[in-house]
């Protein structure tokens, strides 16, 4: 469902959502020759078992945005044994304007904050300071939002000291 490159590593984010029960996961691939891709591991788990929107790697660690189970941090350190760091779900009933969970669908940083469109959930800004224990140190949800419909922050991207982020309503 997402793609991120960095170098000749190909991080491909994993599983169906929109109805269908497929879990979150990772696949790397060695795209040295892109003709003949090599995946060098794939990783999932019954755990995050509605699908990923996206996937975004830093410093060794690939941040996966695992639908209504939230954010997954992976280590990616060695691209041929992904393994399991932690998992954070934002708080899903803030800011409470519609009956389902929100999904995590973006992200971008700006330091050691991950900035995250949250979906019904509006934007998230966690610490990743620690990868072992993301916590969430702020929200933001646009006041202006036309009234009862539902919003849904798609996307991020941080460009110096500013936050784009797409929605639909």
């Amino acid at each position: 469902t997402n793609l991120h490159q960095v170098a000749d590593r190909l991080y491909v984010s994993l599983g169906g959502f929109q109805g269908v029960t497929q879990s979150a996961g990772l696949a790397v691939l060695d795209i040295t020759d892109p003709l003949n891709a090599v995946v060098l591991a794939q990783w999932d788990s019954a755990a995050f078992s509605t699908g990923s929107s996206i996937v975004r790697v830093r410093n060794g660690l690939a941040y996966l945005g695992a639908m209504d189970k939230g954010l997954v941090v992976l280590d990616v350190s060695d691209p041929a044994q992904i393994a399991f760091v932690s998992a954070f779900v934002p708080d899903p009933t803030w800011p409470g304007l519609v009956n389902y969970p929100p999904n995590a669908r973006g992200i971008d940083f700006k330091a050691d904050t991950l900035l995250l469109g949250y979906d019904a959930g509006a934007l998230r800004a966690i610490d990743i300071s620690d990868p072992t224990q993301p916590t969430e140190v702020g929200r933001y949800f646009n006041p202006s939002h036309p009234p009862n419909t539902a919003n849904a922050y798609n996307h991020v991207r941080v460009v110096g000291d500013v936050c784009y982020v797409a929605t639909d309503f």
